[in-house]
C-alpha cells in the first residue's frame, strides 16, 4: 500500500517541479537570436520563467503553441530590424546587423540580405 502512495507522490512532485514537454527548438533559436543583440532582452534564456527550460510554456503541447509563435515572431522581427539597420549603416557597420540577421535565422545569401550588402 505504501509503494503506490510513494509512486503517486513522486509523480506529483516531478510534474510540479519541471516541464512536461521539451523546450521547442524555435525558442532555443530565439534565445540564440536574443543573445546576438547588442542589448539582449533575456526573455528566451534557459532560466526564463516562461520560455526557459522549466518555463510555463512547456506544460503541454497546447501551452507551447502560443510560445512557439512568440519565439518565431521575435526572430522575424529581429531579422527585419537587422536588415533595416544594415541598410542604414555605412561601410563595415553593416557587419554587426548582418551578424544579428544571421543569428536570428536569416540567410546572408538571400535576396533581402544581398540587397543591403
Amino acid at each position: 500500500m505504501t509503494r503506490p502512495l510513494a509512486f503517486i507522490l513522486a509523480t506529483i512532485v516531478v510534474a510540479a517541479s519541471g516541464c512536461v514537454i521539451d523546450r521547442k527548438a524555435e525558442c532555443i533559436a530565439a534565445d540564440e537570436c536574443d543573445r546576438a543583440l547588442a542589448e539582449p532582452f533575456g526573455d528566451f534564456d534557459v532560466a526564463d520563467e516562461t520560455f526557459g527550460d522549466a518555463g510555463t510554456c512547456w506544460q503541454t503541447e497546447d501551452t507551447a503553441k502560443p510560445c512557439v509563435a512568440t519565439c518565431e515572431q521575435f526572430r522575424a522581427d529581429q531579422r527585419q530590424l537587422a536588415l533595416e539597420q544594415a541598410d542604414a549603416a555605412i561601410g563595415v557597420n553593416k557587419e554587426v546587423p548582418l551578424a544579428v540577421f544571421e543569428a536570428c535565422g536569416g540567410d546572408l545569401g538571400s535576396e533581402e540580405a544581398l540587397a543591403v550588402q
